[in-house]
């Protein structure tokens, strides 16, 4: 059975009870809390494998942190309170074919996932208009793993891509074009005749390499026509890789920042905080050379889902609802059900009151489970201090004209120290326009 229930719950219980609606039948191979990007995916892949899910949101559309909101809406959402139980339990009859004396119920408590949200000045109108990313920003390789799931899975049916038509990268007070072919390399003004020709043959040692990991293994010298880069190259930090092939500043800045997309500054290895190995370097440039043009309709390596990443769960859900996941939206859980002999999950207590059983249930990982406990049949990372890798800052800027003249969405990039002299990290900066359906038209 596939449904889509959104509820619309009210202050008093009375009028809960009849707005949230019962959940038939109250048992499932998997329940799903939170329709987030990675949940939506299990939900999907869960369903395909033909189990009964039921797939559960506390809000009152598709995402969780991984969707789009309007501008009014996502104040709203970053201003929730930071540690609290979703909802009070209101009383629901007890299902028949359980006994409630064998189970209890733990509560969840619901974490805040930032640090701090501001916002100024007044919203633009119509703010309705606006879509903004909460994971954002962020771009596909046309190539990409995700993509790829998306047309093996036929979730790409839900959604569509635009193409980012340029690619810049701020250097020595400039913005540059980060060439994508060895044909715009040679187009490029700002780069001498000696820099072509150190990328052309840098680009073509590394084409070598993976042509020849594609026909098989082998040693470290010509093998199969092609030439394969030393092992040990492939475990010292990329940077000096590309140091030792005598690239000069400014085209290491493009291969380490633009595309391979470092996070973090590579040229300083003792202080950078997750150091790129030639490796995963090589790796990052097959990804990105295997994404240029690989669609008619995007020319460039990168592509951005047409209303914002949102769309990304919403696909795999429509994926997982037509083969038969139930959904219900604003429906909080408040309680784990666990069994009072042997600990184990059995099932979850909505904030309607009812019950409902499961094998097992995955939860986003802004749901907190009580350190006490620890289901085997519970799969939730959870938010704490040993799980947090970093902060990210985020900010949203809306402008009357492009960066660049006819262009229409543009990644910019600014490496570590190119701003200021401490600055460890790379600064991203995604330009999108009323072509992917983020903005109002002429913006």
């Amino acid at each position: 059975m596939a449904a889509d229930i959104e509820t619309s719950p009210s202050s008093s219980s009375s009028s809960l009870q009849n707005h949230y609606p019962t959940i038939d039948p109250t048992t499932f191979d998997l329940i799903v809390y939170g329709t987030g990007l990675p949940e939506s995916l299990l939900a999907a892949a869960a369903a395909s494998a033909a189990k009964s899910v039921l797939h559960l949101d506390p809000n009152p559309f598709y995402g969780s942190h991984f969707t789009s909101l309007s501008l009014a809406s996502l104040s709203s959402f970053l201003e929730l309170p930071s540690s609290s139980v979703d909802s009070s339990p209101l009383p629901h009859p007890p299902t028949a074919a359980e006994d409630t004396s064998s189970y209890e119920a733990v509560d969840l408590r619901r974490l805040r996932l930032y640090s701090d949200a501001e916002t100024s000045g007044n919203f633009p109108e119509p703010s309705k208009g606006f879509l903004v990313d909460l994971p954002g920003p962020r771009i596909l390789y046309c190539a990409d793993a995700m993509v790829d799931l998306l047309l093996r899975s036929g979730a790409s049916h839900h959604v569509e891509f635009k193409s980012v038509d340029a690619t810049l990268i701020f250097w020595e007070g400039k913005l540059c074009a980060v060439p994508d072919s060895r044909q715009a390399i040679f187009r490029d003004r700002t780069l001498g005749l000696a820099e072509k020709n150190q990328m052309m043959k840098f680009l073509k040692l590394v084409q070598g390499h993976i042509d020849s990991d594609q026909c098989g293994d082998g040693g470290t010298v010509e093998e199969d026509g092609f030439v394969r880069i030393p092992a040990d190259d492939l475990e010292m930090p990329f940077a000096d890789f590309l140091r030792s092939k005598r690239l000069p500043p400014k085209i290491r800045a493009m291969i380490l920042y633009a595309i391979t997309l470092a996070d973090y500054d590579q040229e300083n290895a003792e202080s950078s905080k997750k150091l790129i190995v030639t490796k995963d370097g090589i790796e990052s440039l097959a990804l990105y050379t295997k994404s240029v043009a690989r669609f008619p309709n995007a020319l460039g390596a990168f592509i951005y889902p047409m209303y914002g990443h949102g769309e990304l769960p919403q696909a795999f859900c429509r994926c997982a609802a037509v083969k038969g996941a139930l959904y219900v939206l604003h429906m909080p859980v408040c309680a784990l059900l666990l069994d009072k002999e042997t600990g184990k999950y059995k099932g979850v207590k909505l904030a309607s009151g009812q019950d409902i059983f499961s094998h097992q249930v995955v939860m986003d990982p802004s749901f907190e489970v009580p350190s006490s406990i620890s289901p085997p049949n519970v799969a939730c990372e959870g938010l704490n201090a040993s799980s947090l890798s970093g902060r990210v800052a985020k900010g949203v800027c809306i402008t009357g004209s492009s960066i660049v003249p006819d262009s229409s969405n543009v990644l910019v990039i600014f490496p570590p120290k190119s701003l200021y002299s401490d600055q460890t990290t790379t600064i991203q900066v995604l330009q999108l326009s009323s072509n992917v359906a983020v903005c109002p038209p002429g913006l």
